[in-house]
């Protein structure tokens, strides 16, 4: 994937879609999409850090940098316009913000939401946009908002989905399984010891936790993918708190630590619960693995 920085010159040409791009949901499909009816490449503006870290709020990201070019790169987009948010970049003008962006790149036409807004307070709107670009004799195309199950389709309500741990109504948002990948680290193989191994992450500092919970979905490791249990928090049956992402992956494996693994949740079997014993726990998973037949 082609990656340009914010305002810095490059010989690149093409189609730019306006949004944070936190996550991939429906509503920036939408941009995505529009930008797939010209031959140009398909660039989208985004940021490498937590914006939220910066607005002092504590509501995370959704998916890190790497996660969603990623997802960018599925949907056919060929490069990512990236800025770091910081104190300077958040006092930007909306002209300067513009500029910024004019200067990154050759923009053929700009893609964005009804409700797009830039610049120092979020000063700049759509009307700004469009004079701004008319002079420069670049086309910008206003696409409607999106609404998912009621509500506008947001990174915001994407948020509130994933804490509430409602998957199914969080995938339909996102138009794709969520996910979450990371590098398998070594746990204290207490997993192993009951007869279910399982591949272990830690969430990354900044970015939001799914609710705790046992879910079913796949796990994905060198391409293959793989029916999975998912263990989403902490593990009290071993007094053990700390929240994990612990996947039994439905396979025979040799070691796997240091591996990177990308894990889709498809839909919660049940809650986390203390068992007062191993062999408790390991019936209970014997129970789980039957619900990944629904996959």
């Amino acid at each position: 994937m082609k990656e340009l920085k914010f305002n810095k010159k490059s010989k690149e040409k093409g189609t730019l879609c306006l949004g944070f791009f936190d996550c991939v949901h429906v509503g920036h499909m939408q941009l995505i999409n529009q930008g797939k009816n010209f031959k140009d490449d398909i660039f989208v503006f985004t940021f490498i850090n937590d914006i939220d870290e910066i607005l002092s709020k504590k509501n995370g990201y959704i998916y890190s940098y790497e996660e969603r070019k990623t997802r960018l790169s599925e949907e056919q987009v060929q490069g990512v316009v990236y800025a770091e948010f910081s104190e300077e970049f958040r006092n930007l003008s909306k002209h300067e913000f513009l500029d910024g962006l004019n200067n990154s790149l050759e923009i053929t036409r700009i893609i964005c939401g009804e409700d797009y807004s830039f610049g120092k307070l979020a000063s700049g709107k759509i009307d700004f946009l469009i004079e701004y670009f008319k002079a420069k004799n670049i086309e910008v195309i206003v696409v409607p908002l999106i609404n998912e199950d009621g509500e506008k389709a947001s990174t915001s309500h994407a948020k509130e989905l994933l804490k509430l741990g409602e998957i199914d109504r969080l995938n339909k948002l996102l138009g794709k399984p969520y996910r979450i990948s990371g590098v398998i680290e070594r746990g204290n193989n207490i997993g192993s010891k009951i007869g279910f191994p399982t591949a272990n992450i830690t969430v990354k500092e900044g970015q939001t936790r799914i609710k705790e919970g046992v879910y079913c979905g796949y796990g994905y490791l060198n391409g293959v993918r793989y029916k999975a249990i998912i263990n989403a928090g902490a593990r009290p049956t071993f007094d053990s708190y700390s929240y994990k992402i612990e996947t039994y992956l439905d396979g025979k494996f040799s070691d796997l630590y240091g591996e990177t693994i990308m894990v889709e949740f498809m839909f919660k079997i049940r809650d986390i619960v203390k068992f007062n014993s191993r062999d408790e726990l390991a019936s209970q998973l014997a129970c789980d693995m039957l619900e990944i037949e629904r996959l």
